[in-house]
């Protein structure tokens, strides 16, 4: 399995546009619902990494196991390589509708949210506890690079879960684009 999967490249004036993910989640696949989050927790997802500065336009998450309208709060964080995350990049609170078959959307692009090139790890923080809550896909886990906090940061595979975060970025790159890294990488376009 891929470390990361790059998909939908487009290459315009130097500038290329991919999704960043984990996960092999498709539309209509099965997932896990995990509804034993509680409020303040955090499910989260390394991503990248990427060559080069780039601008974070876009996450997709899945997110449901109920209908029910819940705030949640999204932190982007700079990856160290290593259970803890490094600085807070981003972090704002959005109001969320659970849905069990739909990917959830986020637009950041005119947030500006830039980073100077490489990893960086994307998480859910709940306001509340139990469902709706973030899903894993069910083909497998990549170990570092799905992380949970409860009272610390902890890699998810070493506590029960078995499958990648569905928790996705569309970056756009500003130069030479998304590197491989840690597995193989595929771009399309």
């Amino acid at each position: 399995m891929a470390a990361a999967t790059l998909m939908g490249a487009s290459d315009t004036a130097n500038a290329a546009t991919v999704e960043l993910k984990n996960d092999g989640w498709k539309d209509g696949d099965a997932a896990t619902f995990h509804g034993g989050f509680a409020s303040g927790e955090e499910g989260a997802v390394t991503l990248g990494p990427v060559n080069g500065p780039f601008s974070v336009d876009k996450i997709h998450f899945l997110f449901g196991g109920s209908t029910n309208t819940v705030n949640l709060t999204l932190v982007l964080y700079a990856d160290t390589g290593n259970a803890n995350p490094g600085a807070v990049l981003f972090s704002a609170d959005y109001q969320v509708t659970g849905a069990n078959n739909g990917i959830h959307e986020i637009d950041l692009s005119g947030d500006n949210v830039m980073i100077n090139g490489g990893s960086f790890r994307v998480a859910i923080r709940l306001q509340h506890g139990g469902p709706p809550s973030i899903a894993n896909d069910v083909d497998g886990i990549i170990v570092g690079r799905n992380w949970l906090f409860s009272d610390s940061w902890a890699d998810s595979s070493k506590l029960g879960i078995s499958g990648d975060w569905i928790i996705r970025a569309d970056v756009t790159t500003m130069g030479s684009g998304a590197g491989g890294g840690g597995g193989s990488s595929t771009g399309t376009g």
